[in-house]
């Protein structure tokens, strides 16, 4: 989605990206019955490491060419390109249906 928005709104310099905080160490997810047995396999972060990439796309000068982009643990992470154009572009107008269905009576 990241990469279908950054596309669209380049030419007006809006950058967009897509991040993982990781598996943030909270109360959160006390009453998710699975939830005590996925931090087993996980590394789990403090509040601080979960907030670093969000706050280091929102404030690190120069990200500007990496819109669009993933991002995992402060740095661009090439995820597998199992989602073509067209996937990206069918996933956009079907998110765009849901929201006019959704918001219609608003």
């Amino acid at each position: 989605f990241a990469r279908a928005l950054a596309s669209r709104y380049n030419d007006k310099q809006i950058t967009t990206y897509s991040l993982h905080p990781g598996v943030i160490d909270t109360n959160l997810t006390s009453s998710i019955p699975f939830a005590s047995v996925a931090k087993l396999f996980y590394k789990k972060k403090t509040v601080e490491q979960g907030a670093a990439t969000t706050v280091y796309c929102a404030l690190k000068p120069g990200l500007e060419n990496e819109s669009g982009r993933y991002f995992n643990d402060s740095s661009v992470t090439n995820l597998a390109d199992k989602w073509t154009d067209n996937d990206i572009n069918t996933f956009w107008e079907w998110t765009e249906k849901v929201i006019r269905e959704r918001t219609a009576n608003l």
